[in-house]
């Protein structure tokens, strides 16, 4: 079997079958190593239960959206490879596992040579900040996606480009990674029979997760419930880690309160390492806060 594609008409219809499967950015989530989702979450987006972050208006999504083309005309320059985009609505099966999908910026060939391999190309725009992250390597999550992207088109090589503070290209040829690849799409498996049994992965600490929650219980039916036996152990902990937060909120008001007190009525405090501390005023602009709804979770009295 080779390599199949799904044409999709338009966003709405290429969002809902990027939910049907696995991407590329969901293979750094499903290996646990994605700076910004958690496996449970995802989960969570794939069984239709909560929404994915709408990113259509974050700044930066939308800059590196617009200089995906320039950039692929500067990789061409530099590199004299031919470069294909990718048509904007078509998405990339596993020859074996339909689920397991991707969605690449771009094919390329080594050369303009009949026996010229192909591979996917990765179009990524950071700030100045994150330099040390690209200056040997990749961020491990970027090279788990172009795994993913070689292994769903049978190509034995690809390439992540990346635009750094608009001002710095750097490139990395990757090649495949057979036994990563196989433990990779392992996990990918496990993960994907969770979403076919509704079997959720465990709960996180992070604030998709909880996010993901308020989306899938928006609203309480009155009801109570017996809680499991272990509901016993959180609650203590909960209880714990409560009181822990209070003696060390009391703490940092009073050496906030120690630091106001020494600088006044200036505006700034030297320390005596040359580090300092400001107490400016500020004013806040009125303004309305919209009407929202959440579920909040408190600990009742007997």
């Amino acid at each position: 079997m080779s390599t199949s594609i799904i044409e999709c008409q338009n966003e709405a219809e290429w969002l809902s079958q990027r939910r049907n499967g696995i991407g590329a950015s969901d293979a750094a989530v499903v290996l646990g190593v994605s700076p910004w989702k958690t496996p449970y979450p995802l989960y969570a987006e794939k069984v239709g239960d909560a929404e994915p972050e709408d990113l259509s208006e974050v700044e930066r999504i939308e800059w590196g959206h617009r200089l995906e083309l320039p950039i692929q005309e500067a990789y061409i320059d530099r590199t004299g490879r031919p470069v294909i985009p990718w048509p904007k609505f078509q998405i990339a099966c596993h020859p074996d596992l339909d689920y397991v999908r991707c969605t690449p910026d771009a094919r390329q060939r080594e050369n303009a040579g009949a026996d010229s391999r192909d591979g996917p190309l990765q179009i990524k725009t950071t700030n100045a900040f994150a330099d040390h992250e690209w200056r040997d390597e990749p961020p491990l999550y970027y090279q788990v996606q172009l795994q993913h992207e070689i292994a769903v088109l049978e190509a034995e090589w690809g390439t992540l480009c990346v635009l750094i503070g608009g001002q710095k290209m750097r490139w990395f040829d990757m090649q495949r990674n057979q036994p990563f690849i196989d433990a990779m799409v392992e996990k990918e498996a496990e993960f994907w029979q969770r979403v076919m049994n509704r079997n959720p992965p465990p709960i996180d600490d992070t604030p998709a997760c909880s996010k993901a929650l308020q989306q899938l219980h928006p609203d309480d039916s009155g009801e109570s419930i017996i809680l499991p036996d272990e509901a016993g152990t959180w609650d203590s902990k909960l209880a714990e880690l409560r009181e822990s937060i209070k003696i060390w909120e009391a703490e940092k008001r009073e050496i906030e309160n120690k630091l106001k007190a020494a600088i006044g009525d200036a505006t700034y405090g030297i320390l005596p390492n040359g580090g300092r501390y400001s107490w400016r005023t500020q004013t806040r602009k009125a303004h309305q806060v919209k009407e929202s709804k959440s579920r909040v979770l408190r600990r009742l009295k007997k």
